[in-house]
């Protein structure tokens, strides 16, 4: 198994026993972007920094954030949304973006 397919498998049993946090009246979404491995770095993205305590388990099992390279924050592994759409290949959705969608 390769490095990135071992990380990602600790990743996903993890991720799955997380139980959808309700702060207030809002719920929070499952995940942060459409893609579901999108994450972005923290104050990178105001919707990834709803989800503290995946960006923190990036930063332990050495898992780089989406459009940075490994080698950005000596990282053991890339992202998983840019190792199947390359380098920051998510962001040509706008729904994995910081940004989000444009208002209308």
């Amino acid at each position: 198994m390769s490095k990135i397919h071992g990380h990602l498998d600790r990743f996903l049993k993890w991720w799955l026993t997380i139980p959808v946090q309700v702060t207030g009246e809002m719920t929070r979404a499952w995940a942060p972007h459409c893609d579901a491995r999108v994450l972005h770095a923290p104050t990178e993205c105001p919707y990834c920094d709803q989800y503290p305590e995946w960006q923190h388990y990036r930063v332990v099992a050495g898992i780089a954030f989406t459009g940075q390279t490994p080698k950005d924050n000596n990282y053991d592994t890339e992202c998983p949304s840019d190792h199947w759409r390359g380098l920051a290949g998510a962001h040509d959705w706008p729904g994995n973006t910081p940004e989000g969608y444009p208002s209308p």
